[in-house]
């Protein structure tokens, strides 16, 4: 979810409070990383588990900070799509997507195949 709601807002052109999330979200992870692992005062920590503890706690914080912001402001948008209709169908509309999405799916694929082939060694 939260990736899919950096990409709307991306595509709303609202990159700073994306930039400024992230950014504070760093900081946070750093500190819970260090509590989370090690311990603070009579807490004594996860060890190895708490790492993930932490990026779970920080990648939901973000989730809530961009939701919050997005459904506080209502950014508008640029001229962007309409939605769906007959015109979307024009063969000459796909002249130009279609190779975009084929080097992408190539790219996609060679990455988990050669990701496959080191793990099957």
């Amino acid at each position: 979810l939260l990736s899919a709601l950096k990409q709307y807002l991306t595509s709303k052109e609202c990159v700073l409070p994306i930039t400024i999330v992230v950014f504070a979200a760093l900081f946070v992870n750093v500190g819970l990383n260090s509590v989370f692992t090690f311990g603070f005062r009579d807490f004594h920590g996860f060890g190895v588990q708490g790492p993930a503890l932490a990026g779970s706690i920080t990648a939901s914080l973000q989730l809530i900070a961009l939701t919050a912001y997005t459904v506080i402001t209502k950014p508008e948008s640029p001229a962007t799509w309409d939605g769906w209709q007959l015109s979307s169908f024009r063969m000459r509309m796909w002249g130009a997507l279609v190779p975009c999405a084929l080097g992408s799916a190539v790219s996609i694929a060679s990455e988990e195949w050669i990701y496959n082939l080191i793990m099957a060694q």
